[in-house]
């Protein structure tokens, strides 16, 4: 179990780390896609994949990728593998986060993989219609 990137130096030496990594091989990498699933919402007790909430995971998350802005320069890309969800997403500060990031890549797979309560899954690209999937648009 770990908390979620709370002081300058884990968040220094995750940033440094991994652009260090990049910059090693930049005719292959034109940037980073942060995909850390994810901030706690205030109030979350259970975050998943063993993080601890805080008391300012909007803003510890705003930290980091603040510190990787930093680390990356504007030369590169830094983007964000983020969720539809709307429980999770409170977690995320977009007015501080815009400036910060190129862009940010939805998670469409989690529309259908039950993370909105559902008791059931499905295919998030169907090629035609299934007419046993409420959420199904073909």
């Amino acid at each position: 179990m770990h908390k979620f990137f709370t002081t300058d130096e884990e968040r220094n030496t995750m940033a440094k780390s991994c652009v260090d990594m990049i910059n090693e091989y930049p005719d292959i990498f034109d940037g980073l896609d942060i995909d850390l699933e994810y901030p706690c919402p205030e109030g979350t007790k259970n975050c998943g994949d063993g993080i601890i909430p805080t008391d300012n995971d909007k803003g510890h998350f705003v930290a980091l990728m603040s510190k990787f802005r930093e680390h990356l320069g504007d030369k590169k890309l830094l983007t964000i593998a983020s969720s539809p969800n709307p429980n999770i997403i409170t977690a995320l500060d977009f007015r501080l986060l815009d400036p910060i990031l190129d862009w940010y890549n939805i998670m469409t797979y989690d529309f259908t993989s039950g993370s909105f309560g559902d008791s059931f899954t499905g295919h998030h690209t169907p090629a035609t219609k299934n007419l046993n999937d409420p959420l199904s648009t073909r």
